[in-house]
């Protein structure tokens, strides 16, 4: 077995509409409860969480259990839209940058009508279930007395829809549209991919 201290552990966890009243678990107070608990019984360096959708409680709940949330809402989304973002321990890993990836391409396809060849059913404004982007944070952490940076991608993508194999289609291109990206600008990076 490991010591801790020689180990950088990262997890990622979806947490289904997380301070959604509309949406999601009914309770709230017992989401908020839970994710409490695992989180603290995770114990882990960087969780990279999904479906977040109230930003002061995924920041108080960092907060109350050691953590620090970090994410960053794109321009086209709205207070209850779903967003990703990352919860670290400080006393570990530090933020050196933080970018949403493909945002140029995105606001190019929404606000100047830029087309993807073969996107889906032509609907390019629908790449990365229309702006959910990923996000990816450069971490640097101390690993057995060993300083490192690691880029770590977060993303949510389209989910399926039954039998329908449009989702299907269009989160295997967004995922391709994502590979050439890293490919060309992080070939030689240190890359943890979640979601």
């Amino acid at each position: 077995s490991m010591l801790k201290s020689n180990t950088l552990d990262v997890v990622t966890w979806n947490l289904e509409w997380f301070g959604s009243a509309g949406n999601g678990p009914d309770d709230e107070a017992l989401q908020f409860e839970n994710a409490k608990k695992v989180i603290t019984e995770l114990n882990a360096d960087i969780i990279g969480v999904q479906e977040i959708v109230d930003e002061a409680k995924i920041t108080e709940l960092a907060t109350s259990t050691g953590y620090t949330y970090v994410s960053e809402t794109m321009s086209w989304q709205d207070g209850a839209d779903q967003k990703v973002g990352f919860l670290y321990k400080p006393s570990v890993v530090t933020v050196k940058k933080e970018k949403v990836l493909l945002s140029k391409l995105f606001s190019d396809i929404k606000n100047n009508g830029v087309k993807l060849d073969g996107y889906p059913n032509d609907r390019s404004d629908f790449l990365w279930s229309s702006g959910r982007l990923p996000y990816m944070v450069e971490f640097e952490a101390t690993i057995n007395g060993v300083k490192q940076t690691l880029n770590v991608v977060n993303l949510h993508a389209k989910a399926n829809e039954d039998a329908d194999m449009f989702p299907y289609n269009r989160r295997k291109y967004d995922v391709k549209v994502l590979k050439d990206s890293l490919d060309a600008q992080y070939a030689n990076a240190n890359l943890i991919i979640l979601g």
